[in-house]
């Protein structure tokens, strides 16, 4: 009896229509996911003066969505690992797009932050037809939701798990039409997730400074994030420019961020993740501090898109070398706690917009003081080349007692 290892099968097999298919579902998913995120800034303007908002409750509202996420990922995780990742992730699509739905009936701060709460459990349309009708629109998604179920495979790892070895195969055999995998076939998948390391773990064999770095690079690039995210419209509106300019804003800083994220992952493979995350820090301090001054329009943009690049698309390129860091037998644990550290950051940020508002600073103060977070991620992430600059290459084994860097940096 032939036996193959799942992993390997996975990792080294090229790329084909199949894995094309799952990428463009997932990258669909994280559309819609971010929508969410995305019109409450663009909303938040016209909020506040139908509603009568302060900047302070304001930015409340924007941060309850923010708490939904944390809880979310405490609360679908583990259920994921019980009902499937498929089941998992189509649960979670249909609670953010109803209750993103949902807001659009909301007609008091109350109801609105309830439904916020729920969708982060799970555009120009605005002068037209009202504020309402962006929440409204994020129920056209669920018309892809039987597609979802009927193209999104299933975690092989789960499926070998619950005994559906057939299925296994079936898919295995679309990941990698070479593998040759036929009912005589004996699947096996090293346990790569190890026996649940403790968070202590994080701190031992020299890497307590690389944690605590992580961390503080996590906390500040997320508030960047969702502080820009909440309130660069409004902040646009308040220095003169027109509603659907200011929303234009924060396309190109969504757009930046796709930019970023990619071009981040190929400069990374060629110059090592923690050289790019810093450099990407330092060119965002400088373009988000610029924002505040009277550029012309072109400039403008161009700021806002690097500024997206450097925040929005420095996060993926912080997973990518924090689970480079960590071995591999506590390397969830490290991401998840980075993760949880940097959700922390994302709830600041609305609030800190909104006390910013309060405090009626000049534009320039505000962008400053949204700068410094990107400073301080910069030093983190240097503070982090410094100790680790003679780390191996090596991927340590799956072990704790393993060396605790896993490439140079």
């Amino acid at each position: 009896m032939k036996t193959l290892d799942v992993s390997q099968i996975i990792d080294g097999a090229r790329f084909t229509k199949f894995h094309w298919m799952v990428m463009c579902l997932c990258a669909l998913l994280l559309v819609f996911d971010g929508y969410d995120l995305f019109i409450y800034g663009a909303v938040l303007p016209v909020l506040m003066k139908e509603w009568s908002l302060s900047p302070v409750q304001a930015g409340a509202l924007g941060s309850y969505a923010l708490f939904g996420m944390m809880f979310g990922a405490f609360i679908f995780g583990p259920l994921a690992d019980r009902i499937g990742r498929k089941k998992g992730v189509a649960i979670s699509f249909v609670l953010f797009s109803v209750s993103t739905f949902l807001s659009g009936f909301a007609t008091s701060p109350t109801e609105f932050g309830v439904y916020r709460f729920l969708a982060g459990l799970g555009i120009w349309m605005l002068p037209n037809f009202g504020w309402q009708s962006m929440f409204f629109a994020a129920a056209v998604p669920l018309v892809l939701l039987p597609l979802i179920l009927w193209k999104l495979p299933e975690s092989v790892g789960f499926l070998l798990r619950q005994g559906r070895l057939e299925q296994a195969r079936t898919m295995l055999a679309q990941v990698d039409p070479q593998a040759r995998i036929d009912a005589d076939t004996q699947l096996v998948q090293a346990d790569a997730k190890g026996a649940g390391a403790p968070m202590l773990h994080l701190f031992k064999q020299d890497r307590t400074v690389g944690t605590l770095m992580i961390w503080v690079s996590f906390f500040c690039c997320l508030l960047m994030v969702y502080a820009l995210g909440s309130w660069l419209p409004k902040l646009m509106a308040s220095a003169g420019y027109s509603l659907g300019s200011s929303l234009s804003f924060l396309l190109a800083l969504n757009f930046g961020g796709v930019v970023g994220a990619i071009g981040g992952g190929w400069l990374g493979d060629r110059f090592t993740l923690p050289k790019v995350v810093v450099s990407f820090f330092s060119v965002g301090t400088v373009a988000i501090a610029l924002l505040g001054f009277n550029s012309p329009t072109p400039v403008l943009y161009l700021l806002i898109i690097v500024a997206g690049a450097t925040t929005i698309g420095t996060q993926i390129l912080l997973y990518a070398n924090t689970a480079q860091f960590y071995p591999l037998a506590i390397r969830s644990t490290g991401l998840g706690w980075a993760s949880g550290v940097g959700r922390s950051g994302a709830i600041v940020g609305p609030l800190l917009g909104g006390a910013l508002m309060a405090a009626a600073l000049p534009l320039k103060m505000n962008f400053l003081v949204f700068a410094i977070p990107g400073l301080v991620a910069a030093l983190a992430i240097g503070v982090f080349m410094l100790r680790y600059r003679h780390a191996s290459h090596a991927a340590p084994a799956a072990t704790v007692t393993a060396a605790p860097v896993s490439r140079s940096v």
